[in-house]
């Protein structure tokens, strides 16, 4: 659809355009010629979100500006909650039911005219405490949690004005001044007083609700970390107590330096012990050597028992030596015995030289040196025996440790793993509980909502909004109705233009004819539009006729419809009438002769006969076979240079093929104002089946606007201005 088309559309239905607009208009200046007036009041908030200074904010602190978004989108969340909602209604009733009479700066007599209505008088009373807002408020909430359905629930679910909270949202408008750390709040109510206190309560409200609920938050995680934290550090005293008890019931100090050194003292005592052995091998050898060299007067000696007694003595006190060197008894002690065994040696050898009085051995060494040596081999070897006896009994200790200390060893490291783990586990639950009362402490200052311009009191309303809606009522309802209008064009499927009924059945355009509406007439030219269309339709048919046989004494030309009431007969009649007066005599054969071709057959001398639709139409061979009971004689028949034969429409009459064999010229006519289905191409295409010449489409009622395909420009009573727009429209600017 192209610009000139839609001007066309629009200038046909331009007398609802205008007068359903006007009458839109008009009611909307009625409904809305009692108006209330509404007050705007403001304030600022300053968050301190973006820009603010905490505890966490250095010279290099970055922005987050997806954080700063979200914090500001929980804030509004919170200003336009229900609970939020509700709170500032509460207060603000709480507020008016102090008042006895309208005051201008909190209610006016238009909002108390609303108080009294809202709510009776006796409950008005058992609300109210005279002077005490906080009280009135409280019973408010008594009143309102008291039951599921009660007046005060019935008042904020209401669409009361004032103390609704539909009013109390609807009036209320927040955003985010630019990309500051500003929130301006705006409230319009019908009462001046109204929107003052009632920003008054909001910010207030929402204040302390944001800080409560962000207080909460970290206030759980500290009761958390808290709890947790005594927890850990009960689990570790209990590890610590456990791994103490466990080194004092196995007398264990350091376990690591312990091990060290019974290993050292251990491998000590193993050398120790070995040379002790090879030094008590070495006496015992020198003992045998000597005996050898002495007398048996040797005997008497070593069978003494005052000897023997006092070599048990010095070997007793030389194992008392021995244990005090091992276990590192004091010096005192150890000089001490080293003196008893120092006496007994001496003693050993007086009793061993009063025995023994020979001066010579057997190879001539002297005796008493022998005996000294003897003696003092006798007394190293009971030396070295009594350390041996002592060192194996250490050694026995060492090894009875160390079945002691093996495994004690991943004993006491389990206990120290379960100490580390404890530990650990306190210093992780510490750090998390230091780090929540920081973000706590953070929390607390960054949290500074802080109101910045107080409300204030309006003194004038607003302007009215009543231009604005009727200016939209008008514009809203002449959009409205273009849209139908271009709806029903566009949704339109009838066939309309000549272009679209060649396309939809396949058939050359032989012509059309307009259909005009009442008072449309004579805005166009209408005779000279129906005359130029004929005469293009005449053309056709001498040039169709001609190219088939231009010899032949006459031409059969079929008109049919694929419907009834398509304008068959008033085509057939006004192309009698032409063809007659053009390429001679003309008959035509139709199946119902009305009045009106009656009356144009009369004043055109045209030959016209109605034919009956019978049994034996569908079977008729030839045309004079239609009008065979007129008994014509073949003189008047011959007469005849064109036969025109209006058939009956095809969708309930058969079709006789034989006549449609015989057409040279085949014309359906079809209305533009219908739609084209699928039964209609099934029903040219039986009718295509029997033709052998060319058949070809008529189109009749079309629309005088639609026809410049076939006219150009429609001839048509334009003043100056139409014909103006109609040049801009084409870009044809060198029209006459």
């Amino acid at each position: 659809m192209d610009i000139l088309a839609l001007l066309r559309l629009i200038s046909k239905n331009l007398k609802w355009l205008i007068l359903f607009p006007l009458v839109v208009t008009v009611v909307v200046i009625f409904l809305t010629k009692e108006l209330p007036r509404n007050y705007e009041s403001k304030t600022l908030v300053y968050t301190g979100i973006a820009s603010g200074y905490d505890i966490t904010s250095g010279d290099n602190n970055k922005v987050d500006y997806f954080a700063v978004n979200t914090a500001f989108d929980n804030l509004i969340t919170t200003i336009n909650a229900r609970e939020t909602t509700e709170e500032v209604a509460l207060q603000l009733l709480s507020q008016h039911l102090q008042l006895d009479s309208a005051k201008v700066n909190v209610l006016g007599r238009e909002g108390m005219r609303i108080l009294k209505e809202s709510l009776n008088k006796d409950l008005r009373e058992q609300l109210t405490v005279k002077g005490d807002v906080d009280q009135t408020y409280k019973n408010l909430q008594k009143y309102l949690n008291g039951s599921v359905k009660n007046e005060i629930q019935q008042l904020l679910s209401s669409s009361n004005p004032i103390y609704s909270i539909k009013a109390v949202n609807g009036g209320m408008s927040v955003k985010r001044v630019k990309n500051s750390d500003m929130l301006e709040l705006k409230f319009v109510s019908i009462d001046p007083g109204v929107a003052q206190h009632t920003l008054f309560f909001l910010a207030n409200a929402f204040i302390d609700r944001f800080k409560q609920l962000k207080g909460s938050e970290t206030s759980n995680v500290v009761g958390y970390f808290e709890n947790r934290l005594k927890r850990a550090f009960d689990e570790l005293q209990l590890s610590e107590e456990k791994l103490k008890e466990f080194g004092i019931d196995n007398r264990i100090i350091n376990y690591q330096e312990q091990t060290k050194y019974i290993a050292a003292s251990k491998e000590d005592l193993e050398s120790e012990l070995y040379n002790k052995r090879m030094s008590l091998e070495a006496a015992k050898a020198a003992i045998e050597r000597i005996e050898s060299k002495l007398s048996d007067r040797l005997d008497i000696v070593k069978e003494n028992s005052e000897i023997n007694k006092k070599r048990q003595e010095l070997t007793n006190v030389n194992m008392l030596i021995t244990n005090a060197e091992v276990y590192k008894e004091s010096q005192d002690i150890q000089d001490s015995l080293m003196r008893e065994s120092f006496k007994l040696q001496a003693d050993l050898r007086d009793y061993a030289e009063k025995i023994y009085n020979r001066k010579y051995s057997l190879e001539g060494v002297k005796s008493d040196q022998l005996l000294e040596q003897w003696l003092n081999k006798i007394i190293e070897y009971e030396e070295i025996a009594a350390s041996l006896v002592v060192f194996q009994e250490r050694k026995k200790e060492f090894n009875e440790l160390y079945d002691e200390f093996a495994p004690l060893g991943s004993m006491l490291g389990k206990l120290e793993r379960e100490v580390g783990i404890q530990e650990k586990q306190y210093l992780e639950v510490l750090h998390g509980l230091n780090t929540a009362r920081l973000r706590e402490q953070n929390l607390r200052m960054s949290n500074s909502l802080t109101v910045l311009d107080e409300p204030f009191f309006p003194i004038e309303p607003q302007a009215s909004k009543r231009a604005v809606m009727v200016i939209g009522g008008f514009a809203g309802s002449l959009i409205l109705l273009l849209v139908i209008i271009f709806a029903k064009e566009f949704l339109d499927n009838s066939i309309k233009t000549p272009s679209n009924a060649e396309k939809l059945s396949n058939l050359k355009l032989i012509g059309a004819l307009p259909l005009y509406k009442k008072k449309e007439r004579k805005l166009f030219e209408a005779e000279q539009i129906e005359h130029s269309l004929l005469e293009q339709i005449i053309s056709t048919i001498h040039l169709e006729t001609q190219l088939v046989d231009p010899h032949k004494e006459y031409h059969q030309i079929n008109l049919f419809s694929l419907r009834s009431g398509e304008g068959k007969t008033y085509l057939s009649s006004t192309l009698t009438k032409k063809l007659n007066a053009v390429n001679g005599k003309v008959l035509f054969l139709t199946p119902n002769l009305n009045e009106e071709f009656a009356n144009i057959r009369e004043l055109a001398q045209v030959d016209a006969y109605e034919y009956e639709v019978s049994s034996r139409f569908v079977k008729s061979k030839h045309w004079s076979v239609l009008i065979e009971s007129y008994n014509l004689p073949d003189e008047k028949l011959n007469e005849y240079s064109i036969i025109l034969i209006e058939f009956p429409s095809i969708n309930a009459n058969p079709i006789p093929a034989t006549l449609v064999q015989g057409a040279d010229l085949s014309i359906c006519v079809t209305s533009a104002n219908r739609v084209w289905n699928k039964a209609d191409t099934h029903l040219i295409q039986l009718y295509l089946n029997s033709a052998f010449n060319k058949t070809m489409i008529f189109l009749n009622k079309v629309e005088p606007d639609l026809l410049e395909g076939l006219l150009g420009e429609v001839p048509k009573k334009r003043n100056a201005t139409r014909r103006f727009l109609k040049k801009i429209v084409t870009l044809n600017f060198n029209r006459s």
